[in-house]
């Protein structure tokens, strides 16, 4: 399980790291964070805050039964336990 967490968490700092190359070359000024946290609607709206974030922008999957019963949403945790703007991207 350790190995699966490390190989996330390098995903996740590559994507971003794209992310921040096209935002940048757009002229857009962008702060990008991976944060490791047990309940992750609570990590990210505490960092949102923290860093006094106008908007949090997340993708959402679609996910459907049981997948979704499993591993739930995200995104939706954060829209209820937040009080900033969230946009949510379906991928």
């Amino acid at each position: 399980m350790k190995e699966h967490f490390i190989q996330a968490y390098a995903n996740a700092e590559e994507v971003l790291k794209q992310a921040s190359e096209i935002a940048y070359a757009a002229g857009v000024q962008v702060e990008t964070k991976v944060l490791k946290s047990v309940l992750f609607e609570e990590g990210i709206g505490e960092t949102a805050k923290q860093l006094e974030t106008d908007l949090i922008v997340m993708g959402w999957h679609g996910r459907k039964g049981f997948k979704k019963w499993i591993l739930g949403s995200v995104a939706t945790a954060v829209l209820c336990s937040t009080e900033l703007p969230v946009m949510v991207i379906k991928s």
